[in-house]
């Protein structure tokens, strides 16, 4: 049964990590399509964030993100750690990217729980953190009023300007991060971010999944897009707390794992399906 041969495969894995005293659970399940499954697992099993490898293609160098990477950035309740081939560098550089200029709260505390993350990760993984923004000038945009006046650019852009480094000095300040880890650049953030990562040799990016407000669907932006296959580290999405996944709770077709970890009732049950460390036939 190929439930049952990755449940060993996966036992293999896990052996030295128990021998160094983690304590390490390992589940093999059965479910389509995969995102959904993987998201179907979230849901019974309440993790902190999963992770999942991404690949580079050969020619390119660039990672390929696949349907199912796409589909758990935008679905997956929890935060989402894609690890890119590449060795965990000493004293990593963890960067929070936040975006200051969000007119609504429920934005502003997206900003707070990127930086929340990636203050924990970096405390936990003995590293820096590292606070990034791109500031994009209104400049840079044409506008102009409903009769075809010209809008007044100077006096918008000063007021545009100081608001949103009102907003991030104050994200910053808050969490004490010194002037030599504050990187307000002004450009473009696809092009910014891979190079500050690279001239930091940062290990993971935390960025937020962007969604206006709770009618809106969570999406990934053109720039989001650009910025994700340009980067050289690993990468970690997170979404605001009130998002809810539209993946609806089910039980997979065919389930082996580790059952003390799993006691939820949405999972097989040992009377109907026999013991949780069979595959259920």
């Amino acid at each position: 049964m190929v439930v049952g041969e990755n449940r060993k495969k996966l036992e293999k894995i896990a052996k030295p990590l128990r021998n160094q005293g983690l304590n390490v659970i390992v589940s093999s399940i059965w479910d389509r399509p995969l995102d959904d499954g993987i998201v179907r697992h979230v849901l019974r099993t309440n993790p902190k964030l999963i992770l999942k490898d991404t690949h580079y293609h050969s020619k390119l160098r660039q990672a390929i993100f696949t349907n199912s990477d796409w589909n758990l950035i935008l679905k997956c309740p929890v935060p989402v750690w894609l690890s890119k081939p590449h060795n965990w560098p000493a004293d990593a550089r963890i960067i929070a990217s936040i975006d200051p200029a969000h007119e609504h709260d429920l934005e502003s505390t997206l900003d707070a729980l990127i930086l929340d993350e990636a203050d924990m990760l970096a405390s936990k993984l003995s590293g820096e953190l590292h606070v990034f923004h791109a500031h994009v000038p209104l400049s840079s945009h044409r506008f102009s009023s409903p009769d075809s006046r010209v809008v007044p650019m100077a006096e918008l852009e000063e007021n545009f300007d100081e608001d949103r480094r009102e907003s991030y000095e104050a994200l910053v300040t808050q969490r004490k991060v010194p002037d030599q880890r504050s990187h307000w650049i002004e450009g473009e953030p696809h092009t910014l971010l891979p190079e500050l990562a690279t001239s930091l040799d940062a290990g993971l990016v935390v960025m937020g999944a962007i969604a206006r407000n709770k009618l809106q669907s969570i999406f990934v932006g053109s720039t989001t897009e650009k910025v994700l296959d340009r980067l050289p580290c690993d990468l970690m999405i997170v979404k605001p707390n009130w998002f809810s996944t539209p993946v609806v709770p089910g039980v997979p077709d065919y389930y082996t794992g580790t059952r003390e970890k799993l006691p939820t009732p949405h999972l097989l049950d040992d009377d109907e399906y026999g013991s949780f460390d069979e595959v259920a036939m």
